[in-house]
């Protein structure tokens, strides 16, 4: 399998939303462990039916048994390529939510400055 920073660029590259939305890219991610999964141990899979025709507490069992057991992406192994990849390249951020928080930051620190109630900035 791709380094998990390969695999953040292409979800970035071809899903803007996973820019500003980890739990959209994390879905992603898993989307694929699911699918590369079915490939190499299962026969049928969830991903295979419309959404209407499956008992969705069926799978939820798996699913975390997956989780747990390592089978699936770490979600903060996720986020944390993703923060980084951001960082160090520009066309990968969500601008809206980059200035959000650069002007977040700034408030934060001048409210530091000030001597004010920090909880109240947050």
């Amino acid at each position: 399998m791709a380094l998990m920073s390969d695999r953040v660029i292409k979800f970035l590259r071809s899903h803007p939303r996973a820019r500003s939305n980890d739990l959209y890219l994390l879905e992603q991610i898993w989307r694929q462990d699911l699918k590369i999964l079915k490939s190499e141990h299962f026969k049928s899979s969830i991903m295979d039916k419309p959404w209407g025709t499956i008992d969705p507490y069926k799978y939820t069992e798996t699913f975390f048994d997956l989780l747990s057991n390592k089978k699936l992406s770490n979600p903060e192994s996720v986020r944390r390529s993703r923060q980084k990849i951001q960082q160090e390249n520009i066309m990968f951020r969500d601008q809206e939510t980059y200035k959000h928080r650069q002007k977040m930051s700034q408030e934060f620190r001048e409210a530091a400055r000030n001597g004010e109630n920090l909880g109240d900035k947050l």
